[in-house]
């Protein structure tokens, strides 16, 4: 489900306020799509190996490189298939988050990054085109909305059940959301 322009506007209003104010409700309506099932959390330390469904996965943290922040570490996700035995690798800026169902045949992948000021983005990586890729992020805030009701939370893995409130959604140019 795509939003039309009006929505799109809406949403962005939205966020605009957000950016002054703190804080801002979204309804799950206006999600482009519901969010993948999890069917297993990726183990808190690495390096990591777990199999799941025909897929093997391996986590590794690289070596900081020149210049990178040590608090910004990058990952390396191994994902084997057993019965094809084909190897695909991908870095990413995170390795806290869950294993979810497949889509297209392949496993996909939840990741957590926080942010300045109490940001969260949670980032779905899907199998496509040949290789895995960030497909979408959604952003949250720690800042508690005067709406709890109709606001859209999700909690972070590791961090207890404190709830953190959905702003928006974003999905990079070359990555359709479906």
């Amino acid at each position: 489900m795509f939003r039309t322009f009006q929505q799109s506007c809406a949403v962005n209003a939205c966020v605009q306020a957000a950016i002054a104010l703190g804080a801002c409700v979204v309804s799950a309506a206006e999600l482009p799509e519901p969010w993948p099932a999890k069917v297993r959390e990726l183990p808190d330390e690495v390096p990591a190996s777990l199999a799941w469904g025909g897929f093997q996965v391996a986590v590794r943290a690289l070596p900081n490189a020149a210049g990178r922040d040590e608090a910004s570490p990058e990952y390396r996700f191994t994902v084997r298939n057993v019965s094809t035995g084909v190897v695909t690798t991908f870095l990413a800026p995170s390795a806290q988050g869950s294993v979810l169902e497949r889509f297209g045949g392949y496993v996909q992948f939840e990741l957590w990054t926080r942010g300045a000021a109490g940001s969260w983005a949670r980032h779905l990586y899907r199998f496509a085109g040949g290789q895995y890729r960030c497909v979408r992020t959604d952003e949250f805030t720690e800042t508690s909305p005067q709406n709890k009701e109709n606001a859209v939370a999700a909690t972070v893995p590791g961090r207890g059940e404190e709830p953190v409130y959905f702003v928006e959604t974003r999905a990079p140019q070359s990555a359709p959301l479906r």
